[in-house]
């Protein structure tokens, strides 16, 4: 039986469990919308990522904390449908492998202002939709070469006011989509340790990707001058160095201490080049022997023209002889047959 008033108690009821169980769902440090599916978790003095983040969540903000370490599969249930991770501002200092355990669909992180050191070389493994990526103000001393494996719509990447001193192609080659690179405020060293990086570089800017001023800091002769204005001609010796030598890397360890001790420029191993170069010298290759074949030819050509003229240049000419002197008897003959012009005058 319907009772008066009882339907906007019922109402009332049925929105405040429904209230209680979001509340639930929310970490009781955070703010959260369920309709834009954003969580904000920023500058709450939370020292570790919160264990109970309801699934369905996009947006994570955890910026401004302490928290100095993700573990493996930190974000839980709602690590399947994080689009943006902003962990800048903590006191990060590696990435673990499997920090990003599930974040299949995460499309930008922040890891700016932390106190990274070093990263697992698959960290990124687990987000190739990934594509924006700050790991600016960090003290990353190098770069893993198997990093950005994978990374192919990452298109904006920052790595401006670290410690690198050297970036390996190998570690950006993958980075077939990026469109904007920062790298300001590193201590690069313009001699074979950025060679095959200037390399790269102007392929980059050369399909319209943009980067700000790499800045050299050593050596002395090249300190504050742009990697991209030093002319080529003066790494061309760095292809002709050999492998295994114990300098090759980028930037970090026994090299660290080299750059600021001043040492003298290392040389770089040498590297199989990349597809798009291994075909062109094929291509050039081929092209070489089509046309030295043709030029071959040509000559054999010419000399059988030659040959073939002489010959019947031989062949013909007592031929020739034999027409000269019957042009010339018949000549002859035409002048005794007429007679003069005036007969009187015979």
């Amino acid at each position: 039986m319907y009772l008066p008033g009882h339907g906007a108690a019922w109402t009332f009821a049925l929105l405040a469990l429904l209230r209680s169980r979001a509340a639930r769902c929310c970490p009781a440090q955070c703010d959260c919308s369920a309709h834009a599916g954003s969580v904000d978790c920023a500058a709450r003095g939370l020292s570790a990522v919160p264990s109970d983040l309801p699934p369905g969540t996009r947006s994570l903000r955890l910026q401004l904390n302490g928290i100095a370490e993700l573990p493996d599969g930190a974000f839980g249930a709602a690590a399947p449908s994080l689009e943006l991770l902003d962990v800048s501002g903590n006191g990060l200092a590696a990435l673990r492998a499997d920090a990003l355990l599930g974040l299949v669909r995460l499309r930008e992180l922040r890891l700016a202002n932390n106190s990274l050191r070093a990263l697992a070389p698959g960290a990124l493994r687990h987000s190739p939709a990934l594509r924006e990526l700050d790991l600016s103000l960090n003290e990353l001393p190098r770069l893993p070469r198997r990093l950005f494996y994978g990374l192919r719509n990452l298109s904006r990447l920052s790595l401006r006011g670290n410690r690198l001193a050297g970036v390996e192609r190998d570690s950006v080659e993958p980075l077939v989509g990026l469109r904007s690179l920062r790298v300001a405020g590193n201590p690069w060293r313009c001699d074979c340790y950025t060679a095959e990086l200037r390399s790269w570089l102007e392929w980059y800017t050369y399909r319209g990707g943009l980067v700000d001023e790499l800045h050299c800091a050593l050596p002395q002769e090249f300190k504050g001058r742009n990697l991209l204005s030093i002319p080529s001609e003066v790494f061309f010796l760095c292809s002709l160095a050999r492998d295994g030598s114990p300098s090759r890397g980028q930037g970090g360890g026994d090299r660290a201490g080299s750059v600021q001790s001043g040492a003298a420029p290392c040389t770089v191993a040498s590297r199989n080049p990349p597809a798009s170069v291994r075909r062109a010298v094929g291509t050039l290759a081929v092209a070489g022997v089509i046309c030295g074949v043709i030029s071959l030819m040509m000559v054999v050509a010419a000399t059988y023209g030659c040959l073939y003229a002489a010959m019947m240049s031989k062949v013909h000419q007592p031929e020739a002889a034999a027409c000269q002197l019957l042009v010339r008897d018949a000549s002859d003959e035409n002048r005794d047959t007429k007679g003069p012009l005036n007969p009187g005058t015979a």
